[in-house]
């Protein structure tokens, strides 16, 4: 009896537990059924408003451009900021609201445009055509600084003077194309690895030392060599030009022989610097030597230094007469037809 009352009231609690549950599922579908109707219709309700706020920031953005455009037209034409405000609320009235802004350039700024529009400088254009005249300037020749612009009617009479004076004073050999330059000083190349050995005295060696210990920099700068007075490591009448063909030369036989013997000098000046500044003009003393025939032995000091002193009196040639001639052979004809004009057909005749 004990026991079926036990298992009765065990069936009721199970009973009852079901239907509480049941009953409380009930309610949460309707609360939720209510939830998911309200957030439908507040999101509809959003959406309507966020697509009338947008076109209300898009109309009032295109208004800010267009007052802004206005200002900067009217600063452009030079006119105050007071006549350009009214301008624009007078073209504003009767159609739509003005969005008044704030100026947004200082009003010392309009005034320093002012003074740049009444001294010239008006457009972008009248900027390059200054921009362009400075740089044709600075990247003229040696040759032009030293005579004057190619175009001038008195830069041929110049050359040709400022080449008899040198030829007739010092007896200066033909100019050579780079080929034959560079074929004929390769018996003097060796003179690379005897100035590393102390086989011969080096005067470009002794300047570079010098230029490299007054620096306070470990390494020379760009200002540092467009300081520089460069003319002092110039091999005089063979010109610049003919000189970096020979530093060129100097690299390409000997690069991993100089990489090998970096002192503080050539550290400083670089490899290629050095070979095209120091190597090379040792190399063209030694051609020299052979070439004007200033005596037998290339590593005298004394003959050397009548190699140095013919470099140092004929420096104005090298410049402005040798690195205006055709490094290569194929240039003498587009010199000589720059220098004539082109010829005429027979037809144009």
């Amino acid at each position: 009896m004990t026991a079926r009352k036990a298992l009765k009231s065990k069936r009721n609690l199970v009973y009852s537990t079901r239907e509480d549950r049941d009953e409380k599922l009930q309610v949460f579908k309707r609360r939720r059924a209510a939830i998911f109707q309200q957030r439908c219709t507040g999101g509809e309700q959003a959406a309507s408003d966020g697509v009338s706020g947008g076109t209300e920031r898009r109309v009032v953005g295109r208004r800010r451009r267009s007052a802004k455009s206005r200002a900067l037209q009217a600063i452009a034409a030079g006119e105050d900021s007071d006549s350009s405000s009214d301008a624009g609320r007078a073209s504003s009235e009767g159609s739509e609201p003005l969005v008044n802004l704030r100026q947004s350039i200082a009003p010392e700024d309009i005034e320093e445009i002012k003074k740049q529009n009444s001294k010239g400088v008006r457009s972008v254009g009248d900027l390059i055509e200054k921009c362009e005249h400075s740089m044709e300037y600075s990247s003229r020749s040696p040759a032009d600084q030293l005579l004057g612009s190619s175009g001038d009617k008195g830069h041929v009479a110049r050359k040709l003077e400022l080449r008899r004076k040198y030829e007739q004073k010092f007896a200066l050999p033909s100019i050579l194309y780079r080929s034959e330059l560079i074929m004929r000083i390769q018996p003097f190349l060796r003179l690379v690895e005897d100035l590393f050995k102390n086989r011969v005295s080096s005067y470009y060696k002794h300047e570079a030392a010098s230029a490299s210990k007054a620096s306070n920099n470990a390494f020379l700068s760009l200002d540092e060599f467009r300081s520089m007075d460069i003319s002092r490591f110039v091999a005089g009448y063979y010109g610049l030009r003919r000189q970096l063909s020979v530093g060129e030369e100097i690299l390409r036989q000997f690069r991993p022989f100089l990489l090998k013997r970096q002192g503080k000098t050539m550290k400083w000046w670089g490899v290629a610097d050095f070979a095209n500044y120091v190597l090379a003009p040792e190399v063209l003393a030694s051609f020299c030597i052979d070439e004007m025939q200033l005596g037998d032995d290339i590593y005298d000091r004394e003959t050397r230094e009548k190699a140095y002193e013919l470099f140092h009196n004929t420096t104005e040639f090298g410049l402005a007469i040798a690195d205006a001639e055709p490094l290569e052979q194929w240039e003498a004809p587009v010199r000589d037809q720059r220098a004539t004009g082109p010829k005429m057909t027979e037809s144009q005749r």
